[in-house]
């Protein structure tokens, strides 16, 4: 005769899979979020750099308010592909 230990003789108990998918779960949210935040840092950056970047044109016109002055600084600028330019921060 058998000793009776209090344990039933029936199958093994599987468990841990229900937490191996949770677990599973968690971590891709994260990697998710990680990869939304990183791409939002990235995007910043780089309309700060186009920012400098139309700094440094305004930077090189005139200050002066001569009529003359400000005929030549438009004359300078690249009003050809403005169009262009808007188009390019319309799709931004």
């Amino acid at each position: 005769m058998e000793p009776q230990n209090g344990m039933p003789m029936g199958e093994p108990k599987k468990g841990g899979v229900g937490a191996l998918i949770g677990s599973i779960i968690v971590i891709l949210i994260l990697v998710l979020g990680a990869l939304y935040f990183w791409g939002g840092k990235l995007q910043q950056e780089e309309g700060e750099l186009n920012f400098d970047e139309s700094a440094a044109v305004n930077a090189a016109a005139g200050a002066s308010d001569e009529l003359s002055d400000i005929e030549a600084d438009l004359n300078a600028g690249d009003a050809l592909n403005l169009d262009e330019d808007l188009n390019a921060l319309n799709q931004e």
